[in-house]
């Protein structure tokens, strides 16, 4: 499995009602998690990251995982960059949050 969807309880019913498997299904419901399957990723402890299209469905049950700036700066470095160094961060709010959590998955968000 490489992907992991969002679908609403009715279509949900419809792909259990085609026991014959002859549905031919190209695209369904919205992408929220996929494999991470980077070179870098080895030895993280998530083996999915968040899709772009599912992380508004997910953000709100995200609790300890979210990182929040004000930093128009530290946020377009993390959109921009593949590595980052926490201690070039203007924003030391930030920084401390990224400390407290280990490598793996998170969502950084700008507020303005």
């Amino acid at each position: 499995m490489s992907r992991v969807y969002l679908m609403n309880k009715a279509l949900s019913k419809f792909l259990h009602a085609d026991i014959e498997h002859k549905l031919n299904i190209i695209s369904l419901g919205t992408t929220i998690l996929q494999k991470n399957k980077a070179k870098a990723s080895a030895g993280v402890e998530c083996i999915f990251r968040i899709s772009q299209d599912g992380v508004s469905f997910l953000v709100g049950h995200m609790q300890n995982r979210i990182v929040r700036t004000s930093n128009f700066n530290d946020f377009k470095r993390f959109i921009m960059r593949k590595y980052h160094d926490v201690k070039d961060l203007e924003d030391y709010n930030m920084r401390a949050q990224l400390d407290k959590l280990s490598i793996g998955c998170f969502v950084v968000l700008y507020e303005c």
